[in-house]
C-alpha cells in the first residue's frame, strides 16, 4: 500500500517493531536486513513510515543487526502476516489504544498460527530425525576411521587425530568411549585395538 493510499492513519494500526538479523559472514547478515525491509516496503497493506538500520556487531563469532521500524498495518491480519513473515522481536502497537475483532476473523488468526506452529513442529521433528541419523552415520564413520588408523600400528591419541582429521580434544571422548566398549586397549600412551 503506496503512502497516498492510506486515507487516515486512524483507520490503520500503528506499530514499533524490531526486526533482528544474525549469522556470518557480516555483508551477508547487512545484506538479508537490508533485502526484508526492501520486502516490506514492496508489500500493499503495510507502510513503512520510519526505520533505523544499524550496523553489524559481532557476538561469539556470529554478526548482529536490527532495524527498528515504525510500520502502518491495513488491519490486524495484515499486522499478523508481518509477523508471520518476518518473526520481529518484538511488536508495540501505538495506535489505536483499542482493538475490536470479529470472532470469525479471530478464530481465522488463531487457526493460522496453530496452523503454522504445527508446520515449525514437524519441521523440528523431521530435523531431529535426520540429524540423529547423520550423528550415528558420523560415529559408525570415525569409528571406521579409527579402526583403520590402529590397524597394525599402535599410536598415541596425537597421531590418531592427525590420521582421522579431528582435533584431539574433539576425539578424546569417543576414543574414550571406544576403550570402555572394548574395542581399544591403551597401553601407556597408545592406542591399539583389541
Amino acid at each position: 500500500m503506496a503512502e497516498t493510499e492510506v486515507k487516515s492513519e486512524k483507520t490503520h494500526i500503528r506499530c514499533k517493531t524490531i526486526i533482528e538479523i544474525l549469522g556470518k559472514p557480516k555483508e551477508h547478515v547487512e545484506n538479508s536486513l537490508k533485502l526484508a525491509i526492501k520486502k516490506i516496503k514492496e508489500q500493499k497493506n503495510i507502510v513503512l513510515k520510519e526505520g533505523d538500520l544499524y550496523k553489524a556487531k559481532e557476538k561469539e563469532g556470529l554478526w548482529s543487526t536490527f532495524s527498528e521500524l515504525e510500520l502502518l498495518f491495513k488491519d490486524v491480519n495484515s499486522l499478523v502476516g508481518f509477523c508471520f513473515d518476518y518473526v520481529p522481536s518484538s511488536v508495540e502497537i501505538l495506535e489505536p489504544k483499542g482493538l475490536k475483532f470479529d470472532t470469525n476473523g479471530l478464530s481465522g488468526l488463531i487457526n493460522d498460527f496453530l496452523a503454522k506452529l504445527h508446520l515449525i513442529g514437524m519441521s523440528l521433528k523431521k530435523l531431529n530425525a535426520e540429524n540423529q541419523i547423520l550423528n550415528k552415520n558420523a560415529a559408525a564413520l570415525l569409528k571406521n576411521m579409527l579402526i583403520m588408523s590402529l590397524k597394525g600400528k599402535e599410536k598415541t591419541l596425537t597421531e590418531i587425530a592427525k590420521y582421522v582429521a579431528i582435533p584431539e580434544e574433539q576425539l578424546k571422548p569417543f576414543v574414550e568411549i571406544m576403550e570402555k566398549n572394548n574395542f581399544i586397549k591403551k597401553e601407556g600412551e597408545k592406542y591399539k585395538l583389541k
